[in-house]
């Protein structure tokens, strides 16, 4: 299962496993904070993510929670789960 989520809308998951599934990311530029992705609640876990920025991958593979991008212009960018939001961020 893929799923895509677009722009910098807040989703709601809830009592959702993704263990094995890839979830696409596309979004568009002009945030430079971070961006809150998904509201999470109940047993969610999350498995692996690719990000597209205005339709181009920025990572060279997927990656896992709290991993940083090593290079690139996100580079020490990364998912984190914060207070029950996952969040695209600068973990640096």
């Amino acid at each position: 299962r893929d799923t895509s989520l677009a722009g910098t809308a807040v989703l709601e998951w809830n009592d959702a496993d993704f263990t094995g599934d890839t979830i696409t990311l596309n979004l568009a530029t002009g945030s430079t904070a971070e961006w809150d992705l998904v509201k999470t609640g109940g047993t969610t876990v999350y498995n692996k993510f690719d990000v597209r920025v205005d339709g181009v991958s920025i990572l060279p593979e997927n990656i896992d929670i709290d991993d940083k991008i090593a290079d690139g212009a996100y580079a020490g960018w990364g998912f984190t789960d914060d207070g029950g939001t996952l969040k695209f961020k600068n973990l640096a």
